[in-house]
């Protein structure tokens, strides 16, 4: 008697985050940020006009994330 075994499925490890990334990312050409201003600072020490704004530089630089005002040399109130 031959006995078939399967391995297990490997299960996905991809958070929703950054499927969500994925699509936005993907659809990059479409998206229009609002024109709220709403200073964030990133990790590279720059200074974004809102989240829409950094999420969309995060397409090509995907380590950058938002950081602490701080780390951009300003204390926030």
């Amino acid at each position: 008697m031959t006995t078939i075994t399967e391995e297990p499925k490997k299960k996905s490890t991809t958070s929703v985050h950054t499927v969500l990334q994925n699509v936005f990312c993907q659809q990059l050409r479409y998206v229009s940020c609002n024109s709220d201003y709403d200073i964030v600072c990133a990790s590279d020490k720059r200074y974004y006009f809102n989240r829409c704004e950094l999420a969309k530089v995060q397409c090509k630089e995907r380590s950058l994330y938002e950081a602490d005002f701080t780390s951009c040399g300003v204390h926030r109130m």
